[in-house]
């Protein structure tokens, strides 16, 4: 077990006139750059206070050989805290990083000089670019367009490079990056910041520091403040109830032969819920090829981009449209699952809190809890030991009402 302190603390402020002036010139250097390379890929931004945090919890010693992986704004914390032994590093050669960097008067390396050299760190910080986006800034921001699985395969280098027992300290985005961190044998994840205590930005990222040894799968969720605690004990990445995709929306379910109007002995499923523009729940048969995809029994089911009218509690058969389908023991746990989702101010909480893609990402995102225990969709779990004064605060602040 690792000897650091992994833990809350204090956030401490900027000090040295030389990183707070270098760090104004970041500031305005991105609000007026026209340079994409720079603030979109080699060195995403990152509030100070996220960078200090993440820089804070990874409890660095002053022997440590750090590596900051694209973001400036964590080497310019590494500086003011007095740190000497810090390498950053980005994909392609960036002249402003590089500017930057020999003003701190730090080493920047290429990631494939890196990993051909074989340079492990005592210590790793990093917020890496969630995708790659092309064209010019304003077509759109980071993390909406691109390869979305670039932020974890850069989080797993991170981990590569990272020393056996050495510290790591990552960003990324919960839908995309979370789960596949926190399931890593390979590194153990002992602090981890959904970053709800305030409304940083649009993104909905995490911070997540650990150790490079075996996973005890047993983290701690950072924060004091109200938001924080209540994620602490609702929280679960990938969520525990079962869930099942159907991606494929009505219109490819049609040309990949996969339903038809022809009664043709299979089942007859619900191949589309309800949409605001049509309050139809439209119904098809099954094709052979298309069998193993239906899912049967009692369910409740919704839309993946959320949308309250498509939300149903059925015992028939479903091969729907672009739906989120949760398999249920019986109906009557699916009718309270749906009354739970209605009524409920968790969902709203967590979906305003985390910014994650609407409140029926709850169960997707939510420990388990016995929903025979729901009766009016406003109870709050047993299971997740709200206080009272945390009660009190999710329906007065999130109430769907």
């Amino acid at each position: 077990m690792s000897k650091r302190q992994f833990k809350h603390r204090d956030l401490r402020a900027v000090q040295s006139d030389f990183c707070k002036n270098l760090m104004g010139a970041i500031k305005i250097f991105r609000e007026g750059s026209s340079d994409h390379e720079f603030v979109n890929t080699s060195s995403p931004f990152t509030p100070v206070e996220i960078a200090t945090e993440l820089a804070q919890s990874a409890d660095i010693q002053s022997t440590d050989h750090v590596g900051v992986m694209f973001t400036v704004e964590m080497a310019v914390i590494l500086h003011d805290m007095g740190h000497k032994n810090v390498t950053v590093i980005t994909d392609q050669l960036c002249k402003v990083t590089d500017v930057i960097v020999n003003k701190l008067g730090y080493d920047y390396k290429l990631l494939e000089n890196i990993k051909e050299s074989g340079l492990q760190f005592d210590v790793t910080l990093s917020n890496n670019p969630y995708n790659v986006r092309k064209g010019n800034v304003e077509t759109g921001r980071m993390g909406t367009h691109g390869d979305n699985t670039l932020g974890k395969k850069l989080n797993r280098i991170q981990r590569d490079i990272t020393k056996p027992g050495g510290v790591i300290a990552q960003m990324g985005l919960k839908g995309s990056s979370l789960k596949d961190a926190l399931d890593d044998p390979n590194w153990n994840p002992e602090l981890l910041s959904l970053m709800v205590d305030k409304d940083w930005w649009n993104h909905n990222s995490f911070w997540l520091t650990g150790v490079k040894e075996s996973n005890t799968f047993n983290y701690k969720i950072y924060g004091k403040d109200m938001r924080s605690r209540i994620c602490a004990k609702i929280f679960c990445a990938g969520g525990e109830f079962e869930h099942i995709e159907q991606p494929r929306s009505h219109k490819q379910l049609v040309n990949d032969g996969w339903i038809t109007d022809t009664d043709n002995g299979n089942p007859l499923c619900i191949v589309r819920s309800r949409k605001r523009s049509d309050m139809r729940v439209i119904r098809a048969y099954a094709t052979d090829k298309a069998l193993k995809k239906v899912v049967t029994g009692p369910k409740y089911m919704c839309y993946k981009a959320e949308s309250a009218v498509s939300r149903l509690a059925t015992k028939e058969p479903v091969l729907s449209d672009c739906a989120m389908i949760y398999p249920t023991r019986t109906i009557t746990e699916a009718k309270k699952m749906k009354l739970f989702t209605d009524n409920n101010p968790l969902l709203k909480f967590m979906w305003k809190t985390m910014s994650i893609k609407g409140q029926d990402m709850f169960w997707r995102n939510c420990k388990k809890f016995d929903l025979n225990q729901i009766v009016t969709g406003f109870e709050f779990p047993a299971e997740y030991k709200l206080t009272r004064a945390e009660q009190k605060y999710l329906n007065e602040h999130w109430s769907k009402s």
